[in-house]
């Protein structure tokens, strides 16, 4: 035995409970609990029916019940309300369940580990006013009330608990039909389902045999009690039956009339075999144990425990609930959070594991995915199969998806030169915010140096153009996107500037082409083009074109020049007038090319030594601004989002090989290198542009004393050398022989795809006040390494022929968006590729079917050979070409 159910109190209409006379008996309990044995308050009546149909009566009952139990010893509690007859009753009642098992779950101990349970019909008459899927997370177990199948409700005799269906006339009324109905029509667990048999029978008067018929309800039938009645009639006018169809007993009697159903022994081991062995049931229990007692034994119950017992999981005594854990992240995190919850029970098992998160409803399973930001409280217990409830247990899940959000304070806090210039030094001070984990760590990096931690104070930029970039990162490390400020300092006697944008103090006139209103509706492919006139250099647009755009994109068509403005470029320009723009105000976009002597004298300091520059266009001049109604003209340090630029340059004059797109910087009196990309059949380069200033198209064409024209390497170097991707040892020399290390390697990919870190690095021995510090976190997030151990890259290592090979696939296979390696697991074609280590294999093969490596001569690879620097300017040439033939 592992529990008794104590039947019956009552409860009254305020939800208070009626306990009867003499029903407390402290010795049942303390006998109990020395046995290893649970006891559990039974309710039953009527009045259940109002006390489910209101919330706070619910609740009243709720702790009523707790305190009944707490203050008497009960383990418990077990509902008997027969029935739910409508919709309102199946709601209330899980509702009812809810309440009662909430408040245990939420008082001391031991309330969380008591036991909430429920008498359950088989038939769906009834049953169908449960909503088992609701109500299940409440339950410890159901009983099953598998008898009263005929009665004098009936119109015939029959069996009281029949375990099969046999030949009874009438279809549901069957130990196996019930259990079909629970397990496989309701879906409820075998294992929280305990089989209930009886100790009495009945016994119709009126009839001779199972199944006659009673002409109507049958009359004349009353209760008999296995200990007091059975004995005493076998033998003594009465005989004997056994339905084998039904596995179950019954008494006829020898003369007239009288029909007695009931249990024996040998009906209930049935029974229990059946229960445990063939459905997996979680108990049985007996309705009720005092019918059974004789004075001296109690012969069913003895058959109970003899049919269990004899199982292979026999009935035991476990009074030790289960102990569950949880595996949930202590620290903050950035993710969806997905717990799994252990439970373990040495002796019954584990019947089932419950939780919530925060004040969600209950579930079952092991399992917990929880996805929304913020703190949050899962609480969780598990029950076994003896009916041990754990005290519940709490784990703290912490979810911060969202990155902090920093911000600059410049001082002075506008430029107080013209066109966005200071006059004097600029300090910068940065301020991070968290909602939820907390800022870490604020970083800055100045020009694309090196990140600095954030202290608390930036030193002061003197005369110069600088990128100021910076980012913060929170516990759950989350890490911002990058943020830049720019920052130009020229000391000088220009006026103040009274604006956050480049700021014209004096009223400036423009006589440019005005764009007809008609243009707007004109789109086509996404696309606005406005055509601007010979001889003119500006283009007056409306304030609202960004709303007259919609989705497209402003394509504006000059001479050897096109440029594409997205609408929030513009967006972003009417919002320096810092006020509702009006009718009056307009943007400007000027183009201007300069005149040839003014190029040419431009051009001449734009190489150092071995190298010449050669104009491949003339020098544009472009000027993006606002102009109020004042005349007052305002314009962008930065656009939010890229201008597109595409430049024409005379293909006849020019190495188009050579050529890239370069900005005129006034602070240095330089010119710096752009990119762009390059079309031979348009002669045409396309750039993508964050500001506006001077620039153009320049061939830029270097030698180096030790590579002559006639090197194999030669044409490769120039090509690199024109997108300053590679630079020589000094300005005459690139030692094509000499070695290069891991971070000189990866140093030129990212240059090459103008690749930058968005996070702190993963590896040990890359310091990030080194110069490769960025460009090997920025490979690393491109996938295009992934070290030499998961936490250390090796970077003053030499870089072997094998690894270069890996990084170069892996290069491919980023730019290009394609596995290169599928397809190629062909023998490598090289003697030496037993030499190759492992991990090499594959990539070796893919760099040679690919044409990204060669060989060495007479068909080897020498793969643990270093790569020189010829190799490598070769290898990474022919990773631009073939990334440029496949997009």
């Amino acid at each position: 035995m592992t529990h008794i159910i104590h039947a019956f109190l009552e409860v009254n209409e305020d939800g208070t409970l009626n306990v009867p006379d003499k029903y407390l008996e402290p010795n049942l309990i303390t006998s109990a609990h020395a046995a290893g044995v649970k006891v559990i308050a039974g309710i039953n009546g009527e009045t259940i029916r109002v006390i489910a149909a209101s919330p706070g009566l619910r609740t009243a009952f709720a702790a009523n019940i707790e305190s009944f139990c707490r203050t008497n010893g009960y383990d418990g509690v077990d509902i008997d309300w027969e029935y739910p007859q409508d919709a309102a009753d199946r709601r209330n009642y899980t509702l009812l369940m809810q309440a009662i098992r909430s408040k245990f779950d939420s008082s001391a101990a031991p309330a969380p580990s008591w036991s909430t349970s429920m008498a359950v019909s088989g038939v769906d008459y009834w049953g169908q006013w449960l909503d088992y899927a609701a109500i299940d997370p409440s339950i410890t177990f159901y009983n099953l009330m598998a008898y009263d199948m005929h009665g004098p409700w009936s119109s015939h005799p029959g069996h009281n608990s029949a375990l099969y269906p046999g030949t009874e006339p009438d279809p549901g009324y069957s130990v196996q039909e019930y259990m079909d109905y629970l397990l496989l029509t309701r879906g409820v667990s075998a294992a929280k389902v305990n089989l209930g048999v009886p100790s009495y029978g009945w016994k119709f008067n009126n009839s001779e045999d199972l199944y006659d018929s009673c002409g109507g309800l049958c009359t004349n039938v009353e209760p008999v009690y296995y200990n007091r009645d059975i004995p005493k009639l076998i033998g003594n006018g009465w005989t004997r039956y056994w339905d084998s169809a039904s596995s179950a007993p019954y008494l006829r009697k020898d003369n007239g009339t009288g029909f007695i159903t009931y249990d024996d022994a040998t009906s209930i081991g049935d029974k229990v075999d059946y229960a445990l062995d063939t459905r997996g049931a979680g108990g049985v229990f007996m309705w009720e144990i005092s019918l059974d007692y004789n004075g001296s034994s109690q012969p069913l119950m003895d058959a109970m425990y003899t049919a269990a017992a004899g199982d292979v999981n026999p009935i035991q005594v476990d009074t030790t609930a289960p102990t569950t854990i949880d595996d949930a992240p202590k620290n903050w995190v950035n993710k969806d959070v997905t717990v799994t919850l252990k439970a373990t029970d040495n002796d019954s098992g584990i019947n089932a594991t419950y939780y919530k998160v925060d004040h969600a409803a209950e579930q079952t399973g092991t399992s917990v995915t929880i996805t929304a930001e913020g703190e949050h409280t899962l609480t969780y217990w598990s029950l076994d199969h003896a009916g041990n409830r754990e005290d519940p247990h709490t784990a703290i899940v912490k979810i911060d998806k969202t990155a902090p959000i920093s911000g600059a304070s410049v001082s002075p806090t506008i430029p107080n030169g013209s066109n966005g210039w200071y006059t004097s030094d600029v300090t910068l001070s940065l301020a991070a915010s968290d909602n939820l984990s907390g800022v870490t760590r604020t970083e800055y990096r100045v020009n694309n140096g090196v990140w600095i931690t954030y202290n608390g104070s930036i030193p002061a930029f003197g005369e110069g153009i600088y990128e100021v970039g910076y980012r913060s990162t929170d516990q759950a490390g989350n890490i911002e996107e990058l943020q830049i400020i720019n920052v130009k300092v020229k000391r000088n006697t220009e006026v103040p500037s009274p604006n956050n944008g480049n700021y014209n103090p004096t009223p400036a006139v423009h006589h440019g082409q005005i764009v007809d209103d008609s243009i707007w509706k004109q789109a086509h492919t996404g696309k606005v083009t406005i055509l601007m006139e010979k001889g003119n250099k500006e283009l007056l647009l409306p304030i609202n074109s960004a709303a007259l755009l919609g989705n497209n994109k402003l394509e504006i068509k000059a001479d050897g020049v096109s440029i594409g403005i997205p609408s929030d470029v513009l967006t972003q320009l009417a919002a320096l007038l810092g006020r509702e723009a009006g009718k009056e105000d307009q943007i400007v976009l000027k183009v201007e090319k300069l005149n040839a002597t003014t190029t040419t004298d431009m051009v001449k300091n734009g190489g150092d030594k071995n190298t010449t520059v050669k104009a491949g266009s003339g020098v544009y001049q472009f000027k993006l601004a606002v102009v109020d109604r004042n005349s007052k003209e305002y314009s962008l340090d930065v656009f939010n989002t890229p201008i597109e630029v595409e430049l024409h340059y005379s293909g006849e004059s020019v190495n188009a090989d050579l050529l890239g797109i370069y900005y005129y910087n006034e602070a240095s009196g330089q010119w710096d290198y752009v990119g762009g990309t390059v079309n031979k059949e348009q002669k045409t380069i396309a750039v993508q542009l964050k500001h506006f200033s001077q620039y153009a198209v320049m061939e830029y064409n270097k030698t180096f004393d030790d590579v002559p024209s006639n090197h194999w390497v030669n044409n490769a170097l120039k090509v690199l050398a024109a997108k300053h991707v590679i630079t020589g040892l000094t300005d005459i020399t690139f030692l094509p022989q000499g070695e290069i290390t891991r971070a000189e390697f990866v140093a030129m990919l990212t240059r090459l795809f103008g690749l930058k870190a968005k996070n702190p690095s993963v590896f040990t021995d890359v310091d990030s006040s080194k110069w490769y510090a960025d460009a090997v976190d920025a490979a690393y997030e491109a996938k295009l390494v992934v070290g030499k151990t998961a936490t250390t890259f090796g970077p003053d290592e030499k870089v072997s022929r094998e690894e270069m090979a890996v990084m170069l696939v892996r290069a491919y296979e980023y730019k290009n968006g394609k596995d290169a390696r599928e397809g190629t697991k062909a023998d490598n074609p090289f003697v030496d590729s037993d030499q190759i280590s492992a991990w090499a294999v594959e990539y070796v093969q893919s760099a040679f079917v690919e044409g990204l490596m060669k060989g060495t001569g007479n068909n080897r690879f020498n793969p643990a050979a270093y790569a020189t620097r010829a190799d490598v300017a070769q290898a990474i040439y022919n990773l631009l070409n073939r990334s440029s033939s496949t997009n």
